[in-house]
C-alpha cells in the first residue's frame, strides 16, 4: 500500500483547510486603530448625548416653573 496518495491529499487538505482559516478570521477582526478611533467616537457620542439630555431636562424645568408661575 503506497502511502503517496495518502500524503499529498493530507497536504492539499492542510493547504485548503489553512486557507479558509485565514481568509473567515480575517473577515472578523478589526484593526487596533480602527478599534480605538470607533471606541472614541463612541465615548465622544455618548458624552455628548448625555450632556445634551442634561440640557433639555435643564430647559424643560425652567419651562415648567415659569408655566407654573401665576398670573
Amino acid at each position: 500500500m503506497e502511502f503517496t496518495p495518502i500524503l499529498i491529499g493530507a497536504i492539499v487538505g492542510i493547504a485548503i483547510g489553512y486557507i479558509l482559516f485565514s481568509l473567515l478570521s480575517k473577515g472578523k477582526n478589526v484593526s487596533k486603530a480602527e478599534y480605538d478611533a470607533l471606541n472614541k467616537n463612541l465615548n465622544d457620542s455618548s458624552t455628548n448625548l448625555k450632556l445634551a439630555e442634561d440640557r433639555l431636562k435643564s430647559q424643560q424645568d425652567s419651562l415648567s416653573h415659569f408655566s407654573k408661575k401665576p398670573m
